[in-house]
């Protein structure tokens, strides 16, 4: 009878590639702007949002454009997108914090994860203003949103706005 012999195994070829999991995560780091648009932690109270702005107000999209590849690093700002913001420019309606204007331009994400702002469409807009650039930011983790979905935030402003000295 003949010996059989046991050929060793290697246990490195039973191993699964590491190239899947190297894709995905190289997928994560170098496509950050849907993720980073879409995470944030539960906006700030309508009260603690109007105390946390600089300008607060109803007003409809005049135009949008793209800006520049910039670093706006406010302590409120949500991750940095790494494609740039869009500018947007707004007719105003109503001032609810903030010095009374007719327009305002105001920077937001490049990508936004509840809405888009819309030409022609209404908005209750929170802005900071960004302590590198001294430009005005918002953005949908700042209770920014279509004027539609506004209703119990203009109320708790309204009421704060009537109780200011």
């Amino acid at each position: 009878m003949g010996t059989i012999q046991a050929t060793p195994v290697s246990y490195k070829a039973m191993r699964p590639s590491p190239a899947p999991v190297l894709l995905a995560l190289l997928l994560v780091v170098c496509m950050p702007v849907p993720l980073a648009a879409c995470m944030c932690a539960e906006p700030p109270a309508a009260t603690r949002m109007f105390q946390r702005s600089e300008s607060v107000f109803v007003g409809t999209v005049v135009r949008h454009w793209f800006g520049d590849m910039v670093s706006y690093v406010g302590r409120l700002r949500p991750l940095q997108p790494l494609l740039g913001y869009r500018r947007i420019s707004f007719e105003i309606h109503e001032v609810l914090r903030g010095p009374g204007r007719d327009r305002i331009t105001v920077l937001a994400d490049f990508v936004g994860c509840t809405f888009e702002f819309l030409p022609g469409e209404r908005y209750l807009v929170y802005a900071v203003r960004d302590e590198n650039s001294e430009s005005l930011f918002t953005s949908a983790c700042f209770r920014t949103v279509p004027y539609a979905r506004a209703a119990e935030d203009l109320v708790t402003l309204r009421s704060i706005r009537k109780r200011a000295p």
